[in-house]
Formats: structure tokens, sequence, C-alpha cells
């Protein structure tokens, strides 16, 4: 009988416990966890607690246009429908401007995207991620290498990338098959190889380019420059980027820069042998689509702009050539989300892109945009895609460096490579623009 007595009192005991446990709950305003997941839906996998009322998040962009994350803001809402993420695409002319003076006035929005080497001009400006969205070791274990080098510092994730592109060939598979060549070149040597059976030229005048490359007019030629110096042995900078050395001989006293720029320039030199480009064939993108040009050398997100210009235009893409195929270098780009400090609302703008960044919304963007996901985890399925396939292979190889103001360099690139075709000394130019690309590096720190 006491037994029994003791079981009900036990019985009332714990219930009055759990109504207040529960009582406790109710009285508490941010329940909504990340943990919520809707059918067909990736949750983030953040631990952040969720405000009930309503949050509206404002994100600038200036790449890839609205589309490509209409359907990620769709699945976002669905998991919190109280969150609301306006994004706006500005143009890329005036997007660093309006950027800058947003940013000195404390009008950043809550989410904005920033050049890779625009990092050190806006690190005042940026709020790092929580742990509770990403930590600097899940961080470096999730994204490739390029991507967690230029973001992680210390224990701080400074900013996350959706994407790395990398520069690969482009080349025409009818010229190439006329000329009885079967594959793209692995090689330089290779590619000059074929460029010499390619290229249709009496004198100085090309009817048709063997391969764009040698002067400004060519598609990111800064790019492609800075790969080839780097594959060449140079440095392009020094360690914390303070001054450009990529004019300065490699360890065995080579002189790499310089190399570089003399090879890169021969294909524009009428009397060079590598000699298949000029400026009379416009820019190396308008010149591959009409088919007056059998290779380029370019970022996958061209795709879409040759397919629109030159439907019936039959080409495919391949791994950018190396000087030493077993330790290829690749060159890279990619842009940087971040969240301002400015932000009332700093974890859920971190835990928004967390989800961006998840295996499933990172695929569908990088589809979308044709730009190689930054996530090590994609690398191998995104290698088989018709369009990103040798470009995400090579995200994993893949290097940047610091310029300071990006725009100020390709006018300084341009500069040198004038020099070079005008007859100057490669060293000499190649010394100038070290100078005054440091001059740049220093006037954005």
């Amino acid at each position: 009988m006491k037994s029994l007595k003791r079981h009900k009192a036990t019985i009332v005991a714990v219930s009055i416990a759990l109504a207040i446990l529960v009582g406790l709950a109710l009285m508490v305003p941010t329940t909504q966890q990340n943990s919520i997941t809707v059918e067909g839906i990736e949750p983030s996998g953040s631990r952040i607690v969720f405000p009930s009322e309503p949050i509206a998040l404002t994100y600038w962009r200036t790449v890839d246009g609205t589309e490509p994350f209409n359907q990620i803001i769709k699945d976002y809402a669905a998991i919190h429908p109280n969150v609301t993420i306006k994004l706006s695409n500005i143009d890329v002319a005036t997007y660093d401007k309006q950027l800058t003076e947003a940013a000195k006035a404390s009008k950043l929005p809550d989410i904005y995207s920033i050049k890779d080497d625009w990092l050190p001009r806006y690190r005042a400006y940026h709020e790092p991620a929580p742990d509770t969205v990403y930590s600097a070791q899940e961080f470096k274990d999730t994204f490739v290498g390029v991507a967690s080098d230029k973001l992680v510092s210390g224990q701080l994730v400074e900013g996350l990338a959706y994407s790395v592109s990398t520069l690969g060939l482009f080349y025409n598979e009818d010229l190439l098959s006329k000329a009885g060549i079967a594959s793209p070149p692995k090689t330089w040597q290779e590619l000059m190889d074929m460029n010499a059976k390619l290229a249709i030229k009496s004198g100085a005048d090309i009817t048709q380019a063997g391969v764009a490359l040698g002067n400004s007019s060519v598609t990111d030629y800064t790019a492609i420059v800075s790969v080839l110096m780097q594959q060449n042995g140079a440095t392009m900078t020094n360690t914390p980027p303070t001054q450009a050395t990529f004019n300065k001989p490699d360890s065995t006293g080579y002189a790499s820069g310089a190399k570089a720029m003399n090879f890169y320039a021969s294909f524009a030199k009428p009397a060079n042998s590598n000699y298949s480009w000029n400026d009379k064939l416009g820019s190396s993108l308008d010149a591959f689509k009409a088919g007056k040009a059998a290779m380029m050398i370019d970022y996958a997100y061209r795709a879409p702009e040759i397919d629109a210009a030159a439907p019936s235009l039959k080409y495919k893409m391949a791994a950018l050539p190396q000087v030493n195929t077993a330790k290829p270098i690749n060159g890279a780009e990619f842009w940087v989300e971040q969240v301002s400090k400015t932000s009332k609302n700093e974890e859920v703008a971190w835990d928004f892109l967390r989800f961006v960044s998840t295996r499933t919304q990172l695929n569908r963007y990088s589809i979308a945009t044709y730009r190689p996901a930054a996530r090590k985890d994609l690398v191998a399925q995104q290698g088989q895609d018709k369009y990103l396939g040798p470009f995400a292979k090579q995200t994993l190889s893949a290097t940047t460096w610091y310029k300071g103001n990006s725009y100020n360099v390709d006018g300084i690139f341009g500069d040198m490579i004038g020099a070079v075709l005008s007859g100057g000394d490669a060293q000499a130019a190649v010394d100038t623009a070290a100078t005054r690309t440091t001059q740049e590096i220093s006037r954005s720190e």
C-alpha cells in the first residue's frame, strides 16, 4: 500500500516537473532551430537558434544575375519562413565604387560579394563566421585549398567561396580535325606544335588564328600571363603580400617572369615562329565564336555566351596546358561572400551562406553559372560534367595572388605586354610592371 502511494507521488512530481519545463520552453522566444528540415531540401547543418520575428536580409552581388539563386532562396524560405532575402545584382562597372561608398558610410547590405583579391581592402567591414556556422577546421576540410588558404586566418573564417573558376583551353573540333589533330594539347610545347599547323597566315596577315594569345585583346590576359609566370617558376608576391616579386629570378637564377612574358608575346610577333594572333582579329572570345581562332584560353563561364552567339559551333574544353604535367599549376579567380559588421542579423546571414554552400545547393549554383564548386566533395562529380569537367579537376591545384586593385593591375599588365610587343626588353618591362603592382598592393592595404 505504501509502495503504491509512493508510485502515485512520483507520477505527480514528474508531471509537475514536465509542466514547468514546457511552460519555461514556451516563454523562450527563439525556438526555431536550424535542424528543421523540409522533404527534399538538405539542411544547412549549423547549430544557430533563430529569432521567431520576421527577418529581412539584403544581399549584393555583381556576377551571375539573380536567376541561379531563385530556387535556393525558395528552399531556404521553406525551412525558415520568417526569413526573406532581397538579392540585388549590380553592374560590374560600378559595383566596386558603390560597395566602397556603402562601406565608408556604414550602409553595407547584410551580405555582399567581393573579388578574392579585394579582401584586404574590405577586411575592416566584415564579420567572420561564428563557430556555430563554420569553424576554421571544418572550413578547411570542406573547401579546396585555394579558398581555405585565402579565407581562413588563424581560427577565423573571413568569407565563403561558392566556386573557384580556373583557366582552361577551348578548342574548335572541326578546325583541329581538319589539321589532322586528334586531341588537345597537354603541354605548351604541344600547343606550339599544333599552333603551327592551325594558323593560316600570309606575312603579317592572319586568316585563321591557331591559338589566340600574345596581346591585350586576349580576354583575361592578366590571368593567362600570371599563370604562365607561375608555371615557369615565378613567385608573384612575397608573403604576406606587400611587394610584387614576379620580376625576380627563381631559385636557380632563371628569369622566369621575363621568359614567360616573352613566350606569351611571341604569338603576336610577326617575326616569331609562334605568330598566330594580332589586333585585327578583335577579342579572343569574339574570334573563337566566329571560328577565326582554333583555340583560346578562358574560363568555363564563357560557354553560355559562345553557345548563344554560335549555336552551331562544335567546340570542347580541356585542361590548361602545363609546363610540368606532373606538378600542374592553374590560375584561379573567385568571388567571396561576406557578412557585414553592420548587419543586425549576422548569424542568420552566415547561416544562409552555409545553406548555399551545402552540397546540393552549391552543385545547383555551379551548374547554372558554369563556375566549378569550391567544395572538395563535388570535384569528382563535376569532373564528369560536359562543361565543368576539366575546370573542376583543376580547382585542387589552383592558385591566386593578391593584386591590390585588380582592375588597375590589368592596365599595368596591358602596358607590360605592349612594351614587349613594341620591341622593349622583357625584363625591363616586367620590372616596371612589378614596381607599379607593388604600389597598387601598398595603396590597397
